[in-house]
Protein backbone atom coordinates (compact mmCIF):
# COMPACT_ATOMS: atom_id res chain seq x y z
CA UNK A 1 0.00 0.00 0.00
CA UNK A 2 0.84 3.87 -0.88
CA UNK A 3 -0.62 6.77 0.57
CA UNK A 4 0.36 10.26 0.50
CA UNK A 5 0.25 13.12 2.96
CA UNK A 6 -0.38 16.36 1.45
CA UNK A 7 -0.11 19.30 4.19
CA UNK A 8 1.76 22.65 4.20
CA UNK A 9 3.44 22.12 7.44
CA UNK A 10 6.11 19.39 7.67
CA UNK A 11 5.60 18.52 11.02
CA UNK A 12 1.88 17.14 10.40
CA UNK A 13 3.52 15.21 7.56
CA UNK A 14 6.01 13.62 9.77
CA UNK A 15 4.06 12.75 12.57
CA UNK A 16 1.50 10.87 9.97
CA UNK A 17 4.38 8.78 8.62
CA UNK A 18 5.55 8.02 12.66
CA UNK A 19 2.34 6.65 13.23
CA UNK A 20 1.68 5.03 9.98
CA UNK A 21 5.25 3.67 10.00
CA UNK A 22 4.73 2.48 13.57
CA UNK A 23 1.41 0.77 12.54
CA UNK A 24 2.99 -1.28 9.31
CA UNK A 25 6.02 -0.61 8.23
CA UNK A 26 5.64 -1.92 4.67
CA UNK A 27 3.31 1.14 3.83
CA UNK A 28 4.72 3.43 1.59
CA UNK A 29 4.97 7.19 2.36
CA UNK A 30 5.26 9.83 -0.38
CA UNK A 31 4.93 13.46 0.51
CA UNK A 32 3.05 16.68 -0.63
CA UNK A 33 3.44 20.29 0.71
CA UNK A 34 1.88 22.33 -2.03
CA UNK A 35 -0.63 21.60 -4.59
CA UNK A 36 1.84 21.54 -7.14
CA UNK A 37 3.63 18.33 -5.33
CA UNK A 38 0.39 17.19 -4.60
CA UNK A 39 -0.29 16.46 -8.35
CA UNK A 40 2.71 15.88 -9.37
CA UNK A 41 3.23 13.11 -7.15
CA UNK A 42 -0.39 11.56 -7.90
CA UNK A 43 0.84 11.87 -11.73
CA UNK A 44 4.09 10.26 -11.14
CA UNK A 45 3.20 7.31 -8.79
CA UNK A 46 0.84 5.04 -7.90
CA UNK A 47 -1.19 6.29 -4.44
CA UNK A 48 -3.82 4.36 -2.91
CA UNK A 49 -4.64 6.96 -0.39
CA UNK A 50 -4.48 10.53 0.17
CA UNK A 51 -4.72 12.17 3.26
CA UNK A 52 -5.61 15.90 2.48
CA UNK A 53 -5.56 19.37 4.30
CA UNK A 54 -7.98 21.87 3.64
CA UNK A 55 -6.21 24.69 3.75
CA UNK A 56 -3.24 23.42 2.01
CA UNK A 57 -0.99 26.59 1.89
CA UNK A 58 -2.78 28.83 -0.59
CA UNK A 59 -4.79 26.66 -2.13
CA UNK A 60 -8.18 25.46 -0.75
CA UNK A 61 -8.96 21.57 -0.99
CA UNK A 62 -12.58 22.01 -1.90
CA UNK A 63 -11.49 23.73 -5.22
CA UNK A 64 -9.69 20.65 -6.51
CA UNK A 65 -10.71 17.35 -4.39
CA UNK A 66 -13.78 16.36 -7.11
CA UNK A 67 -10.65 16.85 -9.77
CA UNK A 68 -8.70 14.03 -8.07
CA UNK A 69 -11.45 11.85 -7.64
CA UNK A 70 -12.61 12.11 -10.93
CA UNK A 71 -8.67 11.99 -12.84
CA UNK A 72 -7.85 9.23 -9.62
CA UNK A 73 -11.58 7.38 -9.25
CA UNK A 74 -9.53 4.78 -7.73
CA UNK A 75 -8.07 6.60 -5.14
CA UNK A 76 -9.34 6.84 -1.45
CA UNK A 77 -9.17 10.55 -0.07
CA UNK A 78 -9.47 11.15 3.79
CA UNK A 79 -9.62 14.88 4.79
CA UNK A 80 -7.57 16.08 7.26
CA UNK A 81 -8.11 19.30 8.78
CA UNK A 82 -8.90 21.68 11.69
CA UNK A 83 -12.04 22.94 9.88
CA UNK A 84 -15.50 20.62 12.10
CA UNK A 85 -18.13 23.00 10.60
CA UNK A 86 -21.06 21.03 9.10
CA UNK A 87 -20.84 22.75 6.18
CA UNK A 88 -17.58 21.69 5.36
CA UNK A 89 -17.43 18.20 6.23
CA UNK A 90 -21.08 17.90 3.83
CA UNK A 91 -19.41 19.84 0.93
CA UNK A 92 -16.17 17.55 1.14
CA UNK A 93 -18.27 14.68 1.37
CA UNK A 94 -20.36 15.44 -1.27
CA UNK A 95 -17.64 15.57 -3.43
CA UNK A 96 -16.47 11.90 -2.77
CA UNK A 97 -14.28 12.25 0.26
CA UNK A 98 -13.91 8.81 1.88
CA UNK A 99 -13.08 10.01 5.08
CA UNK A 100 -13.07 12.97 7.45
CA UNK A 101 -9.96 13.29 10.46
CA UNK A 102 -9.80 16.77 12.83
CA UNK A 103 -6.50 17.67 13.22
CA UNK A 104 -7.78 17.05 17.43
CA UNK A 105 -8.09 13.28 16.68
CA UNK A 106 -5.66 10.83 18.46
CA UNK A 107 -3.04 8.73 16.23
CA UNK A 108 -4.98 5.54 16.64
CA UNK A 109 -7.68 7.51 14.68
CA UNK A 110 -5.35 7.47 11.62
CA UNK A 111 -5.14 3.97 11.92
CA UNK A 112 -8.77 3.73 12.37
CA UNK A 113 -9.50 5.74 9.30
CA UNK A 114 -6.48 4.21 7.33
CA UNK A 115 -8.18 0.53 8.18
CA UNK A 116 -11.84 2.00 7.06
CA UNK A 117 -11.09 2.87 4.01
CA UNK A 118 -9.01 0.33 2.89
CA UNK A 119 -12.01 -2.21 3.34
CA UNK A 120 -13.95 0.69 1.35
CA UNK A 121 -16.03 1.99 4.20
CA UNK A 122 -16.70 5.53 5.38
CA UNK A 123 -14.87 7.06 7.75
CA UNK A 124 -15.94 9.91 10.35
CA UNK A 125 -14.18 11.12 13.13
CA UNK A 126 -15.41 10.13 16.37
CA UNK A 127 -15.11 14.05 17.30
CA UNK A 128 -17.42 15.00 14.62
CA UNK A 129 -19.50 11.85 15.49
CA UNK A 130 -20.48 13.67 19.20
CA UNK A 131 -21.11 16.53 16.92
CA UNK A 132 -23.87 14.54 15.01
CA UNK A 133 -22.09 14.81 11.62
CA UNK A 134 -22.12 11.06 11.30
CA UNK A 135 -25.66 11.54 9.44
CA UNK A 136 -24.29 13.61 6.51
CA UNK A 137 -25.04 11.53 3.68
CA UNK A 138 -23.84 12.47 -0.27
CA UNK A 139 -25.30 14.89 -2.36
CA UNK A 140 -29.42 14.35 -1.79
CA UNK A 141 -30.02 17.24 -4.40
CA UNK A 142 -31.99 15.23 -7.57
CA UNK A 143 -31.52 16.74 -10.84
CA UNK A 144 -33.15 15.65 -14.52
CA UNK A 145 -30.07 14.43 -17.19
CA UNK A 146 -31.34 18.01 -18.83
CA UNK A 147 -31.03 19.95 -15.64
CA UNK A 148 -27.39 18.64 -15.32
CA UNK A 149 -26.87 19.39 -18.67
CA UNK A 150 -28.10 23.01 -18.14
CA UNK A 151 -26.02 23.90 -14.74
CA UNK A 152 -23.00 22.78 -16.30
CA UNK A 153 -23.16 25.27 -19.01
CA UNK A 154 -24.44 27.77 -16.51
CA UNK A 155 -21.13 27.37 -14.68
CA UNK A 156 -19.51 27.33 -17.68
CA UNK A 157 -20.49 31.27 -17.46
CA UNK A 158 -22.56 30.69 -20.86
CA UNK A 159 -25.51 33.14 -21.57
CA UNK A 160 -29.28 31.45 -21.59
CA UNK A 161 -29.19 32.11 -25.69
CA UNK A 162 -25.57 29.89 -25.71
CA UNK A 163 -27.14 26.97 -23.31
CA UNK A 164 -30.23 26.62 -25.77
CA UNK A 165 -28.30 26.85 -28.76
CA UNK A 166 -25.84 24.00 -27.13
CA UNK A 167 -28.65 21.64 -26.15
CA UNK A 168 -31.11 22.37 -28.99
CA UNK A 169 -33.58 23.96 -27.43
CA UNK A 170 -35.90 27.42 -27.03
CA UNK A 171 -34.61 30.48 -24.38
CA UNK A 172 -37.76 29.81 -22.95
CA UNK A 173 -37.13 26.56 -22.34
CA UNK A 174 -33.96 26.21 -21.11
CA UNK A 175 -35.44 29.34 -18.25
CA UNK A 176 -37.74 27.38 -17.10
CA UNK A 177 -34.90 24.34 -16.53
CA UNK A 178 -33.21 27.40 -14.74
CA UNK A 179 -35.93 28.50 -12.55
CA UNK A 180 -36.30 24.84 -11.63
CA UNK A 181 -32.62 24.96 -10.43
CA UNK A 182 -33.50 27.93 -8.42
CA UNK A 183 -35.92 25.96 -6.55
CA UNK A 184 -33.94 22.60 -5.82
CA UNK A 185 -30.77 25.02 -4.58
CA UNK A 186 -33.23 27.13 -2.39
CA UNK A 187 -31.46 29.97 -4.10
CA UNK A 188 -32.56 33.89 -5.47
CA UNK A 189 -29.68 34.44 -8.62
CA UNK A 190 -27.63 32.65 -10.23
CA UNK A 191 -24.92 34.38 -7.97
CA UNK A 192 -26.29 31.88 -5.66
CA UNK A 193 -26.87 29.00 -7.89
CA UNK A 194 -22.99 28.95 -8.32
CA UNK A 195 -22.11 29.27 -5.17
CA UNK A 196 -24.64 26.04 -4.07
CA UNK A 197 -24.06 23.98 -6.72
CA UNK A 198 -20.27 24.41 -5.89
CA UNK A 199 -20.87 23.80 -2.48
CA UNK A 200 -23.18 20.55 -3.54
CA UNK A 201 -20.25 18.81 -5.06
CA UNK A 202 -21.75 19.39 -8.84
CA UNK A 203 -18.54 21.48 -10.02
Amino acid sequence: MHILIADDHALIIDGFVTVIKNHDASIGCYRATNKLELFETLESNHVDILFQDVMFGKNDARDFVKEIKEKYPELKIIIVSTLEDKQTVETLLKQGVNGYLVKSDSSNEIISALTAVSEGKTFISNNLKRQGTSSLKKNTIILTSREKEVLALILQEKTTKQIADKVCLSEKTVESHRANLFIKFGVKNLAGLVKQAILEGFL
